[in-house]
């Protein structure tokens, strides 16, 4: 601090190429200050605007906690009778031991829809999900809509 005050009072006594490196100086403080305050700002954010958050998935006494991504946090428990879960975007898919795969939007925990009869297991793709039926066969969705695509 003592060596800023030094230079601060050479560039101020010698005019005019000083009052230059003065300016310059000045500047250069100021912009290191912001890009200080945007490098912090960006690490508390973990992702962009308009992307959700990552979240894990994890089933334990029948249910299915939600955990961040980023720093392992919990946010929420969606579901009851889970065997199987998976996260994918905005959207949870849980596997119940009736069968059934109920889709969860993964920011609210609100429930979706009910989809498939005999699931196993279930995997979110984009605007997919793959459900796997006790039979072996697996049937795509549109998990937006809920519309059945094809069986594979």
């Amino acid at each position: 601090m003592f060596l800023k005050i030094i230079i601060f009072i050479i560039l101020l006594l010698t005019p005019p190429y000083g009052w230059v490196g003065l300016f310059l100086w000045a500047v250069w403080c100021s912009t290191r200050e912001e890009l200080k305050k945007k490098k912090e700002k960006a690490e508390n954010e973990p992702t962009a605007k308009g992307e959700p958050e990552l979240l894990t998935a994890k089933v334990s006494n029948g249910g299915c906690d939600l955990y961040k991504g980023s720093n392992g946090s919990y946010v929420r428990r969606v579901g009851s009778d889970v065997v199987q879960a998976c996260t994918g975007g905005e959207y949870v898919a849980v596997v119940t031991r009736q069968g059934y795969v109920d889709i969860y939007i993964a920011a609210t925990g609100s429930y979706v829809r009910r989809l498939g009869s005999d699931a196993v297991s279930s995997q979110i793709q984009g605007e997919d999900i793959a459900i796997t039926d006790k039979n072996g066969r697996v049937n795509l969705y549109n998990i937006r809509s809920g519309s059945y695509r094809r069986s594979l």
